[in-house]
């Protein structure tokens, strides 16, 4: 089957030397046949007795490289009136990173398919600044830089977390550590990209995180320390207060008696702002007065509005008091209440 026009041949160059001077294979009974050569664009009649296209090139000493295109396969018996095309590869100066070499190419091949072809034979990229779908002219000068990418991988520490729990057991001002806080660790991927050798640019394309961080605990007091109530000395102490109430006032345990719990009952002496109860610690309608107000009781001392009572409604106020007894001989008056600043 003869093949002509599809065909694209790439013939080693070592190869077609020693067949150039391989003596001329005409059999007997070989005719003389005219064929049309095209070699470049430019035509020529030669009337010749080769046989196929390997006499041919033999014949007219014709040597072909891997960068020479025909368009006849080489075992092809040629007949009177073939036209036998050969496009010659050509030189052109290639340029990588500022070092020029020749580099013969494919007639007929663009810039594109070029930078392709050096990328497969030199296995790094290139990047130019010329127009890819252009072709390359015979004696053109090519600009190339070689670009090439790395990721690099990084761990990084992960700082730990503190978080802070209200505690209404701890005195207000005070902190207590209840878990020690531990860094975690991280994978950083970067892809760092160099052209002619040098960095050009850096971007991050994963994160990964190896080990969780343990964040620190810590709680933070809100009881409120009562103080020491101040003896009266026949008149009322010093200090500022921002509200003057006049109050029926009782008095309470943290006995069966007062609160309907024993010693060693679930919540037994804790009131309802979660506060123990001590001298100065009063129950009080919130609706009147907040709980953790700081108060003066005439006759009493300084107290803290700290627990609530079912009967304590309106201007009531209860008192606590250590000993039944003492609560007893308290039993109910009007009281003045002062709201301290």
């Amino acid at each position: 089957m003869r093949k002509k026009s599809s065909f694209a041949a790439l013939i080693s160059g070592v190869a077609m030397l020693a067949t150039a001077y391989a003596p001329l294979n005409v059999t007997a009974g070989a005719q003389l046949k005219t064929i049309f050569f095209v070699e470049n664009g430019e035509s020529s009649t030669h009337v010749t007795m080769a046989e196929t296209v390997k006499d041919f090139f033999a014949e007219k000493e014709i040597i072909l490289t891997p960068k020479d295109k025909a368009n006849m396969n080489y075992d092809v018996v040629l007949e009177h009136g073939d036209v036998l095309e050969l496009d010659r590869g050509y030189y052109i100066t290639v340029v990588i990173d500022g070092e020029a070499e020749r580099v013969k190419v494919n007639r007929g091949l663009t810039v594109g398919a070029l930078v392709v072809q050096l990328r497969t034979e030199k296995n790094t990229n290139f990047a130019t600044a010329a127009s890819l779908p252009s072709p390359v002219e015979e004696g053109m000068r090519l600009e190339l830089s070689s670009f090439y990418d790395i990721v690099e991988l990084q761990r990084e520490t992960i700082p730990f977390e503190t978080q802070e729990v209200e505690d209404s057991e701890l005195l207000k001002g005070n902190t207590e550590v209840v878990q020690e806080g531990a860094d975690g660790e991280k994978e950083i991927a970067t892809k760092i990209s160099f052209m002619k050798e040098e960095e050009v640019s850096r971007e991050i394309v994963s994160e990964k995180v190896i080990l969780e961080p343990v964040p620190k605990i810590v709680k933070i007091g809100t009881k409120v320390e009562v103080k020491p109530v101040v003896k009266e000395s026949g008149s009322t102490p010093e200090f500022s207060y921002s509200k003057k109430l006049t109050m029926s006032a009782s008095a309470y345990t943290a006995g069966v008696e007062s609160t309907g719990k024993k010693p060693g009952s679930s919540g037994y002496g804790i009131t309802a702002s979660g506060m123990r109860v001590a001298h100065g610690v009063v129950s009080v309608d919130p609706r009147v007065i907040p709980l953790g107000t700081k108060l003066y009781v005439e006759g009493y001392g300084y107290s803290i509005a700290a627990d609530t009572g079912g009967a304590i409604k309106g201007n009531k106020i209860d008192l606590y008091m250590e000993s039944l007894s003492a609560a007893r001989q308290f039993g109910r008056r009007n009281v003045t209440v002062y709201i301290l600043d």
